[in-house]
């Protein structure tokens, strides 16, 4: 029943994007996620990309890399995994990007990197936390 959902989804948002004119890489970012809940990483990695051609702006370019990364790791490819996630970590800070390149970091075998990404991610999150008392300062 899941993936009948999904799948009237996509025909939803093709319908969108044909009918409606979506933007290219809102299409490429919503077709992706389908696709990664339907567990087809392959494809979710080609829309992924093709999101990541279309636009420049960082939070948009973050979202596809992230994506991507994870498919790759899902995949069971962990050096396009790690370039994936460090590309989206340079353009935007997210613990879940930090966990992402750890996990795969650690799959490529990197311990060393691994334990560092992590405490970096740990400290990211505590000063995100008290970012609100820091801007009093």
């Amino acid at each position: 029943m899941r993936r009948i959902w999904i799948i009237l989804k996509l025909v939803y948002l093709y319908l969108g994007y044909f009918l409606v004119g979506f933007p290219e890489e809102y299409f490429h970012i919503k077709k992706g996620n389908y696709f990664v809940d339907l567990g087809w990483h392959h494809r979710a990695i080609r829309n992924y990309k093709k999101a990541l051609r279309e636009s420049d702006e960082p939070h948009i370019r973050s979202t596809p890399g992230y994506w991507s990364g994870h498919c790759y790791s899902r995949t069971g490819i962990p050096v396009d995994s790690v370039e994936h996630y460090s590309n989206a970590r340079d353009r935007i800070r997210d613990p879940r990007i930090d966990i992402g390149l750890a996990m795969s970091e650690f799959d490529r075998g990197n311990k060393v990197v691994t334990a560092i990404v992590i405490t970096i991610s740990k400290a990211i999150q505590i000063l995100l936390t008290y970012q609100s008392e820091l801007n009093k300062i």
